[in-house]
């Protein structure tokens, strides 16, 4: 991949999409949730080409990024890393959200629903266009199916993780009367993601120009996944072979660089394969930064430090983390360098440390942060193969040398070279080969929204949110918004 780090082009890029947004904002009738769409003022029109298509593909993705859109640059990203089971909050409300008791604060989950709904109807409504004869070319018809697909498929798969049963909303509302839609079970949700995302890998290209757009490989990607949420070790394992040995068709590797991985100015790089686009631009960017700086010397952090939670190095994983792996001190610290000298952070709460990974000081305000929001790397897909391997064939030397390059690279190292500091020890059981995937996955994707769902797929929170300290749920899902309850005459 390109990078390109001239925030010139950058700014350039979100002016082009702010045009973009005044035209969508027509097309879509300001859809503020799905409640207000009208969907046939848009079915009404006649006149399609390849560039209105376009603009209608951005404004699909637009919502999952939008600052202030409360899912992963907010509240979602928020409430995910407080179910990590090392997270506690300052707040009482946030600190029983991290506690598992859902109700304590509701509006950390609500916030996130129509933003989500509205790129699933702004997918029904262009999958619904290219239905019909508009004159379209193949090509563009296909790329344009792909993409919505996908984003179908992708939004879905969040919802029926975090919601359980939804309401699977598949074509254009006609009017504000035909909302109710009853909840769908799991299985018919996964059915759908599932047959969503083979059309987007079969229909994507392998590369593109435009940064924060699917890929085939993204597909992959979320199909490996899902698979392995489902248990289906072996369709799993298949899918991330599909992507691995196919690295260089997509351009991935692991790159060595955390500075880069987590920049806040390069806007891509090789490792990634899917991620949410923010920039330094007012409202334009994350707000992860803010809520994990420290209040005492947020500058050291983001433009503004709200220190919305924090690290309990109690917890077993923390305290168990190796001091050289050098993940540690990118995902939690309590000193910074301030003038030449290394101080304390003082802690608001009782933690012990806060979080790193989306730091952003040079962001010129609390909604700008510019590091992504990563949804897939290819870290991701070495240790997808690597649990599905362990469970089809114990640990071969294939799902070792997936885990040991990502390890490698955290300790500094050559990916490609055998290290006994970093490789993990020879002869571990399937069970104990399993453990040490979950835990690389604690330590790889710490605030990036993996960890809760992880605990709940394979069981461990059972065992582990117990022994962090954490009351164990009462409900591994989160509750219905209330609006969707009121307005929905399906649900009871």
């Amino acid at each position: 991949m390109v990078l390109k780090n001239n925030d010139l082009k950058l700014a350039t890029i979100k002016k082009t999409i702010l045009f973009i947004l005044v035209l969508l904002s027509v097309l879509f009738n300001g859809c503020e949730d799905f409640l207000q769409e009208e969907p046939a003022s848009l079915i009404e029109l006649k006149d399609f080409d390849a560039p209105l298509i376009e603009n209608l593909i951005i404004g699909m993705y637009e919502p999952l990024t939008r600052s202030r859109g409360r899912l992963w640059e907010s509240n979602w990203g928020r409430a995910l890393l407080l179910l990590e089971e090392h997270t506690i909050s300052r707040y009482g409300e946030n600190n029983r959200v991290a506690n598992y008791h859902f109700e304590a604060r509701r509006s950390l989950f609500d916030l996130g629903w129509p933003t989500i709904y509205e790129s699933i109807s702004r997918a029904n409504y262009l999958l619904k266009i290219l239905e019909q004869d508009n004159g379209l070319s193949d090509e563009v018809v296909t790329q344009a199916v792909g993409e919505a697909s996908f984003v179908r498929a992708f939004a879905y798969y969040q919802l029926v993780r975090i919601f359980g049963k939804v309401p699977m909303r598949l074509e254009p509302l006609d009017n504000t009367n035909n909302v109710a839609t009853p909840l769908a079970e799991i299985y018919e949700i996964y059915q759908q993601i599932i047959s969503d995302l083979k059309v987007a890998e079969s229909t994507l290209p392998a590369i593109t120009d435009n940064l924060g757009r699917a890929t085939a490989g993204a597909a992959k990607t979320a199909l490996a996944d899902v698979y392995l949420t489902l248990g289906m070790y072996e369709d799993s394992k298949a899918k991330a072979l599909e992507v691995i040995e196919n690295k260089s068709v997509y351009n991935y590797a692991l790159i060595a660089s955390f500075e880069l991985l987590y920049s806040s100015i390069s806007a891509t790089n090789d490792e990634d394969i899917f991620s949410l686009k923010f920039s330094r631009f007012l409202a334009q960017g994350s707000f992860l930064a803010a809520y994990a700086a420290p209040i005492s010397h947020w500058e050291v952090a983001a433009a503004r430090g709200f220190e919305d939670f924090g690290a309990n190095t109690n917890a077993p994983i923390l305290r168990d983390w190796d001091n050289n792996d050098l993940r540690k001190t990118l995902n939690i610290y309590n000193t910074a360098i301030i003038n030449g000298d290394t101080v304390d952070i003082p802690m608001a709460g009782a933690y012990t440390h806060v979080y790193g990974k989306h730091r952003d000081p040079g962001a010129p305000e609390e909604t700008a942060a510019g590091v992504d929001y990563y949804m897939y790397r290819y870290a991701d897909i070495l240790l997808i193969f690597a649990e599905a391997e362990n469970h089809i064939n114990g640990p071969t030397l294939e799902a070792y040398n997936a885990i040991n390059k990502i390890r490698r690279r955290a300790y500094g190292l050559n990916i490609n070279l055998e290290s006994m500091q970093a490789d993990l020890p020879q002869g571990l059981s399937q069970k104990e080969f399993e453990d040490m995937v979950f835990r690389e996955r604690g330590y790889e994707f710490m605030f990036e929204g993996k960890r809760w769902f992880d605990l709940k797929r394979t069981g461990k929170w059972k065992t582990i949110i117990p022994e962090a300290g954490k009351d164990l749920p009462t409900d591994l899902f989160w509750p219905l918004p209330a609006d969707e309850i009121l307005y929905n005459d399906e649900i009871e």
